[in-house]
């Protein structure tokens, strides 16, 4: 089974000649970041996780939500009508400037991330997939949100 890991890193970036950070969500699959799995770069135009604390703060519900879609437990919503899971997108909100994703299923004890990649138009096909163990997943979510205490 593979491990998942949830954390939060500093993100600076310049705009109008002035440097700021953020704090932005990467997740850690087998202890390597996924986005250097994917080969990508974090910037302004995939900076977006429903979990950043942001989200967190001043739109509590779709932060909640996102939980329970990383659980498994209610089916993902996003721009493109596909079933699929919005890790990471552009600051701005809109999934139409390219969002990475993924197909998320639960069964017994384990959960899959299947697919993951870039997605635009079209749902990428031959992504990465990753199986974990159920409760190990949970605790790690349940750790990072507290949702589950």
């Amino acid at each position: 089974m593979d491990n998942l890991s949830i954390l939060l890193k500093p993100l600076r970036y310049e705009i109008d000649g002035i440097w700021h950070e953020a704090q932005i969500v990467e997740f850690l699959v087998n202890g390597s970041e996924l986005s250097e799995i994917l080969g990508i770069e974090r910037g302004l135009e995939n900076c977006g996780c429903d979990i950043d604390p942001v989200t967190k703060t001043i739109l509590p519900d779709i932060y909640n939500r996102f939980i329970e879609v990383l659980a498994g437990e209610i089916a993902p919503v996003n721009q493109f009508g596909t079933p699929r899971v919005v890790l990471y997108r552009c600051h701005c909100g809109c999934d139409y400037c390219g969002v990475v994703s993924c197909a998320i299923s639960r069964s017994g004890q384990s959960i899959t991330w299947s697919s993951i990649g870039y997605e635009l138009d079209n749902p990428p096909k031959d992504g990465p997939t990753y199986t974990f163990d159920l409760s190990a997943y949970m605790e790690v979510i349940n750790q990072f949100s507290g949702k589950y205490t």
